[in-house]
C-alpha cells in the first residue's frame, strides 16, 4: 500500500466485466444497491449468517458474475491511530503489526491490516484498519464459490468521502447508525481529512426532543467545536464551511439546537436508511475507481 489512501483500502481487488453492486455489511445485516442505466433496482436487505455469507448465493442467482464493492460497517473492523514508524515503505505493514498489538484483543496473527494517512495532515500519524483475517477469507471464498468478483473492500469512514460537496470546501458530517457511536468526519475536495467516534450517543434515535434540549445538544456542540478546532490547528486549513447531519429524524430536531451554539451553516440530510445509503455510496466508489483506472490506461 502507499501511504495515502483517499478512496479505498486494498483488502481485495480483481476487476472483471459484469453488473456492479454496492454492498454494506455490518455485524447483523448485508445491504445491496445496484442500478441498470438510470433505473434503480429495488433495494435489498439480508440477514447475515455466521461466516458463510449465503447472501452471495442469492446475489449470484439474480446477478450472475456480478462485481461487488464492499463497505465494512460496525462490528467488522477497528480503526486505530498510531505513530508512523520511521522505516522504509516496504517494511511499514510488518512494523504496524507491532504498533497495534497492545491495542487489540485479538492476536495479531489472526488480523489483516491496512492503513491510510490524511493528505493534508501535518502530524506523523497513520490510521490503521484491522479486521479478522478469517472473516475476510470466508467472505472472499463465499463470493468466489458463486463466481462473483470482489473489486474492493473499504470502510464506512472512507466511503463517506463520496458524498457531494462544494469543491475545495471543507465540511463536517455527523452520522449515526442505530446502536453505534456517532461518526464525525471532515471531508475536503473529496478526501477524508479527519474522523472520530463520539461516545454517549449510541441511542440517539431513541432520544426525545426534551432529551436533546436539556444538555445533549450542548454536549454534542462542544464535541463538534473541539473537532473543528483540532482540524483547523492540525491541518492549518481554512475553517470548515458547512456541517451536515445524517441523523435520521433526530437531524431535524438537532439542527436548530446546534445552530444556537455553532457559527457554521447546518443542514440535515434526508437519508431515510443510512445502511442502504452506504451501499449506494459503495457503488459510487466503484464507479469512481473504474473511471480512474480507465484514465490511467
Amino acid at each position: 500500500m502507499g501511504n495515502v489512501l483517499s478512496r479505498k483500502l486494498a483488502f481485495w481487488k480483481k476487476p472483471t466485466e459484469s453488473i456492479n453492486i454496492g454492498i454494506y455489511i455490518d455485524s447483523t445485516h448485508v445491504w445491496c444497491f445496484t442500478k441498470h442505466g438510470v433505473e434503480l433496482d429495488a433495494p435489498q436487505r439480508f440477514t447475515r449468517d455466521e461466516g458463510g455469507l449465503s447472501i452471495f448465493k442469492t446475489i449470484s442467482e439474480t446477478y450472475p458474475q456480478a462485481r461487488l464493492h464492499i463497505i465494512l460497517g460496525q462490528g467488522c473492523y477497528q480503526l486505530l491511530q498510531v505513530d508512523k514508524p520511521q522505516i522504509d515503505e516496504a517494511e511499514l505493514k510488518q512494523a504496524l503489526i507491532w504498533s497495534i498489538k497492545d491495542l487489540v484483543s485479538t492476536p495479531v496473527t489472526q488480523l489483516h491490516l491496512d492503513y491510510f494517512s490524511y493528505s493534508i495532515a501535518n502530524n506523523n500519524k497513520l490510521n490503521v484498519v484491522v479486521s479478522e483475517k478469517a472473516m475476510l477469507q470466508q467472505m472472499v471464498s463465499a463470493a468466489c464459490e458463486q463466481d462473483l468478483t470482489i473489486t474492493g473492500i473499504s470502510i464506512e469512514e472512507i466511503v463517506l468521502s463520496n458524498t457531494q460537496g462544494e469543491a475545495e470546501q471543507a465540511r463536517l458530517m455527523l452520522c449515526h447508525q442505530e446502536g453505534a457511536d456517532l461518526l464525525l468526519v471532515v471531508i475536503k475536495d473529496g478526501e477524508l481529512c479527519l474522523q472520530r467516534r463520539i461516545r454517549g450517543f449510541h441511542a440517539l434515535n431513541a432520544m426525545s426532543k426534551d432529551d436533546l434540549s436539556y444538555g445533549a445538544a450542548d454536549t454534542l456542540s462542544l464535541e463538534i467545536q473541539r473537532s473543528m478546532d483540532f482540524y483547523e490547528s492540525q491541518s492549518r486549513q481554512a475553517p470548515i464551511n458547512k456541517i451536515q447531519l445524517v441523523l435520521g429524524e433526530r437531524g431535524d430536531d438537532l439542527k436548530p439546537l446546534l445552530a444556537q451554539n455553532l457559527q457554521q451553516p447546518i443542514e440535515s440530510l434526508n437519508i431515510e436508511n443510512y445502511s442502504l445509503w452506504l451501499a449506494e455510496l459503495a457503488l459510487e466508489e466503484f464507479s469512481q475507481t473504474e473511471d480512474t483506472e480507465k484514465v490511467n490506461l
